[in-house]
């Protein structure tokens, strides 16, 4: 005699509920995840313009990306901080990783002590170099914010790690420049950008991931009153916020009818 499916799995000393005609667990949240992090926090403020202070821009400009992003139903979202703290930059990359992102977009403001500069701007990490000096300097600036000591330590991995890392690298670096092109095209749509270095690239330490493509977003110059004006603005945060949404959608959607091997360099 042939035994009902609950009973089979009595008998074979399945758990209740369990046994191989049992449902299937639901399916996790398909939806990409992306990882805002806002720059500096705790005893790093970033930059400074009189009162203007670059860690507390770049939180409260977060808060509104992470909500135009879940607005769109496409997205889940996370923040590297989500209060006024310190994080390595190895740290923020680890946070990523582990939270299996799909694209980690660091949040900042610049400034420059002489001169009128004016615009946002996307960073990729390089291979190698950078686009130009000032991009340099910037990088330089920026992976100095790796004030504990010790924060990137790490074991040497062996040769087979290294090739697995390489490849990982590669891939990434061309998936990152990709990410980075669709949002500035976007953002530029929205706001002024920084004329001719739109999308740059240098050897920024808080993109360097060989898992997850990575950009960085300027949102502006603090030593500048019309870009700190925009900066402080609920209004441009919001479109802002929603031109880097579209940026991102578009760049999925390009990654996904992209064939794997496309993305070897």
């Amino acid at each position: 005699a042939y035994a009902s499916p609950d009973g089979f799995a009595a008998a074979a000393g399945w758990p209740e509920g369990r046994g191989p005609l049992a449902p299937a667990p639901p399916p996790a949240d398909p939806r990409p995840l992306v990882m805002i992090d806002p720059g500096h926090g705790g005893m790093d403020p970033g930059a400074i313009r009189g009162e203007a202070v670059e860690k507390a821009l770049v939180m409260t400009f977060a808060r509104d990306l992470a909500r135009a992003l879940l607005a769109t139903g496409r997205w889940r979202v996370a923040l590297s901080r989500e209060d006024d703290r310190y994080l390595g930059l190895a740290e923020r990359v680890a946070r990523a990783e582990a939270a299996g992102a799909a694209a980690l977009l660091s949040i900042h403001a610049n400034t420059v002590a002489r001169g009128d500069a004016v615009g946002a701007s996307i960073f990729t990490l390089a291979a190698a170099g950078s686009s130009d000096a000032e991009t340099a300097a910037l990088a330089d600036s920026e992976n100095r914010a790796d004030v504990a000591p010790g924060d990137d330590r790490a074991v040497e991995p062996d040769a087979a790690l290294r090739a697995v890392h390489e490849i990982g690298m590669r891939r990434a670096l061309v998936a990152s420049r990709l990410l980075g092109a669709d949002l500035a095209a976007h953002l530029g749509q929205a706001t002024p950008m920084l004329r001719g270095r739109a999308h740059s690239q240098a050897g920024f330490r808080v993109l360097r991931s060989s898992r997850v493509p990575a950009a960085l977003v300027e949102l502006g110059f603090l030593s500048n009153a019309q870009d700190l004006a925009r900066m402080r603005d609920p209004a441009w945060r919001r479109r802002a916020a929603e031109a880097l949404t579209a940026g991102l959608d578009a760049w999925a959607g390009a990654e996904a009818a992209r064939p794997f091997a496309a993305l070897a360099p």
